[in-house]
C-alpha cells in the first residue's frame, strides 16, 4: 500500500480488515543528514491504542520500527528523568528533527496522539504528551502491565495494554538494519519509579532493565495513522 492507501484505509476505520499484526511498511529516507538509515521498516504493532490529540477517537493503527535506528541517542543530556518522557530531549528530537526528516507524503498521514508516561522524579503522576512520534512504554512491551506507575502509561480504553506483537522475551529483541543487523538495547519512555535519574530500556537479549537517562541506547520509534 502507498501512504495514500494507508491513510484512506485508516480514515475509513477499517485498518484491522486490511492489515495484520506484523505487516510491514517501508519508508525510503530522502534526507540522510539526520540519521544513517537509508530506509526504515515499520510493522503494524496494534490497532486503536492511542487516542487522537483532540480526544475524539482512537487512531486506527500503530506502526513500530521492525528494528532500531543505526545510531544510539540519550534520553536527556544529563542523568535525570525529572519531567518524565514529556520533558525529555529525546521526545523533543523525535517530534521536531526526526518527524521533519521523514518524506512529506509520510508526514502528511501521521496523526498527533496522546502519549502517556509517568512524570519521573519518583512521582506516580501520569503526564499526557501530544506527539506524532513516540517510543513504547514498559507495559506496551509486555512487562509490569498491572503495576504502578506502568499500568497508567496506557489509555484504559485501549484495545490492548501490550502491543500484541510482543509475546515473548525473544519478541522484544531489536536489531539494527531494520532487524537484520546486530541486536541492540533500546529505550522505553517509562521513567524508573524509584529513581530520579533513570528510564527503562530493553537490552539486547529482550530483558527489561533501567539505565541513566544520559546513556546512549538505540531507538525503536512508532507513529499512528
Amino acid at each position: 500500500y502507498t501512504p495514500e492507501n494507508i491513510y484512506a484505509i485508516c480514515k475509513a476505520g477499517v485498518a484491522d480488515q486490511y492489515f495484520k499484526l506484523g505487516d510491514k511498511i517501508k519508508i525510503v529516507m530522502t534526507d540522510h543528514s539526520l540519521i544513517k538509515d537509508e530506509m526504515i521498516v515499520l510493522s503494524v504493532a496494534d490497532f486503536k491504542h492511542f487516542k487522537l490529540a483532540d480526544g475524539s477517537n482512537f487512531a486506527e493503527a500503530v506502526f513500530l520500527c521492525a528494528g532500531v535506528l543505526n545510531q544510539g541517542r540519550v534520553i536527556n543530556s544529563t542523568a535525570t528523568n525529572v519531567g518524565g518522557w514529556d520533558a525529555s530531549s529525546l521526545n523533543k528530537w523525535l517530534n521536531s528533527s526526526l518527524v521533519n526528516a521523514l518524506p512529506l507524503k509520510w508526514r502528511r498521514i501521521i496523526k498527533s496522539v496522546k502519549v502517556l508516561a509517568s512524570a519521573g522524579d519518583q512521582s506516580t503522576k501520569t503526564v499526557e504528551t501530544t506527539a506524532k512520534i513516540f517510543i513504547p512504554s514498559l507495559a506496551e512491551v509486555g512487562v509490569s502491565t498491572n503495576e504502578l506507575p506502568y499500568k497508567n502509561e496506557v489509555d484504559t480504553e485501549a484495545l490492548h495494554k501490550t502491543f500484541p506483537i510482543f509475546t515473548t522475551v525473544a519478541s522484544r529483541i531489536k536489531k539494527t538494519l531494520n532487524g537484520e543487523g546486530t541486536a541492540s538495547s533500546w529505550w522505553l519512555r517509562s521513567p524508573h519509579p524509584t529513581s530520579s535519574s533513570q528510564f527503562m530500556f530493553v537490552n539486547n537479549n529482550g530483558g527489561t532493565y533501567s539505565n541513566y537517562a544520559n546513556y546512549g541506547s538505540s531507538i525503536c520509534f512508532g507513529f499512528c495513522v
